[in-house]
């Protein structure tokens, strides 16, 4: 059985092999052939195999997709290089913004260390003149004691 069909298709000639392929890639014949979903590059390719010869070069259209994924492959490149500076802007950035609120911070605690400066000074002379008042209001009642 297959030692025998082996031997009849090794009977049939290259070039009529090859037809009955191609057949695959006709509208009608080829109506249900999954040949038709191969572009001319691996037919190309399918037939020089057949023949025993050289693959033709390779079509614009491959030559095309080639370009575009070296083209696809050096954007990739340049986003990992941009991503890479994002993230390094980014803690820069973040070092910068830390720098920032610790010369915040520094300000306002120097500028707290002075309002309680001058809080402190105000407190002592409020407490001045509160003695002051209280030592006029009592030589004031001790003159009005000695008149009555």
């Amino acid at each position: 059985g297959g030692a025998a069909a082996a031997a009849a298709a090794a009977e049939i000639p290259a070039d009529l092999k090859l037809l009955a392929f191609a057949m695959g890639t006709h509208e009608r014949l080829g109506a249900s052939s999954a040949v038709r979903l191969l572009d001319m590059d691996a037919l190309g390719l399918i037939a020089a195999a057949v023949r025993g010869r050289r693959p033709p070069p390779p079509s614009e259209v491959v030559k095309l997709r080639r370009l575009a994924a070296r083209q696809q492959r050096e954007i990739d490149y340049q986003r990992s290089l941009l991503s890479r500076a994002v993230t390094d802007l980014g803690h820069r950035d973040r070092r910068a913004a830390a720098a920032a609120a610790a010369a915040v911070q520094q300000a306002v605690a120097a500028e707290r260390e002075r309002a309680e400066k001058v809080a402190d000074e105000l407190r002592a002379k409020q407490e001045a003149a509160r003695e002051r008042e209280v030592a006029k209001v009592r030589r004031e009642a001790a003159a009005a004691a000695r008149a009555a």
